[in-house]
């Protein structure tokens, strides 16, 4: 029982995407069951409607197909980590200045941010599907916030924060590829990863990586920062990752001072 769904772009900039209720299905039971998930999947959304995460405007059914309507977003953190080393004049083998490395430093700050949001309830909400791709830009910037959480398509096609079998096989946590008990923090591995991108780490290199060979303060942040990604990808003990207010904590260890010259 697949479901399909598109996206679309509206007149009012906002994003509408349809399902398709299965035709294959005669048993009104089974219909009936599929449209009461997915109304309660869209009161899960409206709990976490905040700046973190792309916002859900409504939702209807319509004979065979379901319409949710979404917030549209200007971009996303794909688009921006392709295009950031011709951004700043580097080769993508060639390290950070250390303007850059601030920068990418508060896209990782924020990006943490969010993903702290929705693991601070009392029953964390996991995403377990983040990568760059579902990782926004706002449309309309407020309060210097650019970044949030979108990608939330589960595996039926409806938008949902919750479900298995998700998440791309490149970010994914060991222990949700090896089916064995998990919680909130298969986000966090997928953090790390993304943390791979944003700075360019390689972290199966045990060596640690410097950014600049004549600039020691700009190599103690990143060091520092390899340390925080690695701890945040442990294996098989991913008990003892840190949660993403952890990571929070030891930010003034690794951003960069602008003052140190690139």
């Amino acid at each position: 029982m697949k479901l399909l769904s598109i996206c679309v772009e509206t007149p009012t900039h906002e994003l509408r995407v349809r399902g398709r209720l299965p035709k294959d299905e005669s048993d009104s039971k089974v219909v009936f069951k599929i449209i009461t998930e997915m109304i309660a999947e869209f009161d899960n959304l409206l709990k976490v409607k905040s700046e973190y995460v792309v916002k859900c405007m409504g939702s209807w059914v319509t004979s065979d197909h379901y319409y949710i309507q979404m917030e549209l977003c200007s971009n996303s953190l794909q688009n921006i980590l392709r295009l950031k080393p011709q951004v700043f004049g580097r080769q993508p083998e060639e390290p950070m200045n250390s303007i850059e490395f601030y920068i990418s430093c508060h896209v990782f700050k924020e990006i943490l941010e969010c993903v702290q949001y929705l693991h601070q309830f009392y029953r964390p909400i996991i995403h377990r599907d983040l990568k760059p791709n579902n990782i926004l830009v706002a449309r309309d910037v407020k309060d210097s916030r650019y970044f949030k959480l979108g990608g939330f398509v589960h595996n039926w096609g409806f938008y949902t924060m919750t479900g298995r079998d998700m998440g791309a096989p490149e970010y994914q946590a060991p222990e949700v590829t090896n089916d064995i008990r998990y919680d909130h923090r298969v986000d966090i591995y997928s953090l790390s990863k993304i943390g791979e991108k944003i700075f360019d780490f390689n972290l199966n290199n045990e060596s640690p990586q410097s950014y600049s060979s004549d600039n020691e303060e700009l190599n103690k942040c990143v060091i520092k920062l390899r340390e925080v990604l690695v701890s945040m990808a442990l294996y098989p003990n991913w008990e003892d990752r840190p949660e993403c207010k952890d990571v929070l904590k030891t930010y003034h260890e690794w951003v960069v001072s602008l003052r140190i010259q690139t």
